[in-house]
């Protein structure tokens, strides 16, 4: 199914608004999967899943950032996102794919094109921010060579799990 997925740029408000809305399907399943995180639900939304496109937008198009939308056809099926966060490091953001699709090689494709633009900016580490509960993106991740690390913020509660991995090849 990998030959019928098309990755590019997101570049105008348009294709922010598609990710505003993949961010808020992933929060919406996030905050319905694990409530007892021990943050109310319009605190964990606003808090990691409130970004208008305008935000997205103005985040992912600063230099050493960029963002992407997964499409089979026509329709948008996924995105993933980074950052340039100095020191030859790139922390990969929000990656969600649509549930009917998962398993079907589109966060591959989503994780392959980020992995490789990070590296194209020059990042030698990756690094991501996921929640213990998240089995199958955590074997996707590790498929990618991640392994748990130190923590490298403040985590918001106990089932925050920090990774990275090496981008030099």
């Amino acid at each position: 199914m990998d030959a019928d997925i098309t990755i590019r740029r997101a570049r105008d408000i348009s294709d922010f608004e598609v990710a505003r809305e993949f961010v808020s399907a992933l929060g919406a399943w996030d905050t319905g999967v694990n409530p007892k995180t021990g943050m109310p639900f319009h605190e964990a939304v606003a808090a990691y899943f409130g970004a208008s496109p305008q935000d997205l937008m103005a985040k992912f198009s600063e230099e050493g950032a960029d963002f992407f939308i997964a499409r089979i056809g026509r329709e948008a099926v996924g995105c993933v996102g980074y950052t340039d966060e100095g020191d030859g490091i790139g922390e990969v953001h929000k990656l969600y794919v649509k549930p009917e699709l998962r398993g079907k090689r589109v966060g591959l494709a989503l994780m392959t094109t980020v992995m490789n633009a990070m590296r194209e900016q020059g990042a030698t580490t990756a690094r991501l921010v996921t929640a213990t509960y998240m089995g199958d993106a955590i074997a996707l991740y590790r498929g990618f060579g991640f392994t748990e690390c130190e923590p490298f913020s403040d985590p918001p509660d106990a089932i925050t799990m920090f990774m990275q991995c090496s981008l030099v090849r």
